[in-house]
């Protein structure tokens, strides 16, 4: 049995689901969300973990955390509730090394953005020139600059409009520290790594940041371009992961793709459904191995 678990609203694992019932994989997909509440008890002294009413033992796992259920109703309820069901259901996962579950070597890490942009220069990816500060008044605007949380949680923006509404001090010091970047340029490309095997997609938006609409048109490549294989697959190994996305632009001056981030829970059903399932055969090997 192979245990699929998260919001009943997630594209993503539906179509991993599709995929491995289509292999002949035994499924138990646990769905929760606004209108579905599975029972759920682990006993750690029995070692028992049992769904509604049903005693499982998966010997692998794929899980998410439920976004799309606050996503549509806002409530601060439906996001504890989301939380707590991954908290649980991931610790049954973790406690157990004979489940296969992407990234097991990282399940305890937080991806810190800064530091990942590090590894990637130690791992031989170009990055853009990158600054971590709060001085963000006293940057040259004559060039084109972003501006990116430095903790995640929000989108890329233009350092002129953040800029013309945020409070700074009359040196020109922001309240928080921010990543502080060039602007880059199309095209952008995503690069999944699953399992040693890496899959390279291209993504076009009018937007700056490409989340912004939901927009992009994405269109799997021939080939994984030039560079990019060995210093992701060294970076991937560096952070003890199986499975993650990582995005790429490119500089104005050179043409040359930069590195900008690594996703270990990545979004990927838009993806699939334009590499006829690419992406969760690739998945649907690792957790079959």
């Amino acid at each position: 049995m192979i245990l699929v678990a998260g919001g009943d609203l997630d594209p993503n694992l539906q179509a991993l689901a599709a995929t491995l019932t289509e292999r002949g994989e035994t499924v138990f997909f646990l769905k929760t969300g606004a209108d579905l509440h599975p029972s759920v008890t682990w006993d750690l002294a029995a070692d028992r973990l049992v769904i509604d009413g049903e005693e499982i033992r998966p010997r692998a796992a794929f899980l998410r955390h439920d976004v799309f259920t606050h996503l549509a109703d806002r409530r601060p309820e439906s996001s504890f509730r989301a939380f707590a069901w991954y908290t649980a259901v991931m610790g049954w996962v973790a406690s157990h090394a004979d489940v296969r579950v992407p990234n097991r070597a990282a399940l305890n890490q937080s991806t810190n953005k800064p530091h990942a942009l590090w590894l990637a220069r130690k791992s031989g990816l170009a990055i853009p020139e990158t600054r971590v500060t709060k001085h963000i008044g006293g940057l040259d605007t004559d060039r084109p600059r972003i501006v990116k949380p430095v903790n995640g949680g929000g989108y890329c923006e233009r350092l002129s409009d953040v800029l013309a509404r945020t409070e700074t001090r009359g040196d020109g010091i922001a309240a928080a520290p921010a990543l502080v970047q060039p602007e880059l340029v199309q095209p952008e490309v995503r690069v999944y790594g699953i399992g040693g095997a890496f899959l390279p997609f291209s993504m076009a938006s009018e937007d700056l940041d490409y989340r912004v609409r939901q927009s992009a048109r994405v269109a799997l490549l021939p080939e994984v371009p030039e560079g990019l294989s060995k210093g992701l697959g060294r970076l991937m190994d560096r952070m003890g992961l199986d499975f993650a996305a990582a995005d790429f632009k490119t500089c104005p001056d050179t043409g040359r793709l930069l590195f900008l981030e690594i996703n270990t829970g990545p979004m990927f059903a838009a993806f699939d459904r334009v590499s006829d399932r690419a992406v969760t055969r690739a998945l649907a090997d690792l957790l079959s191995r």
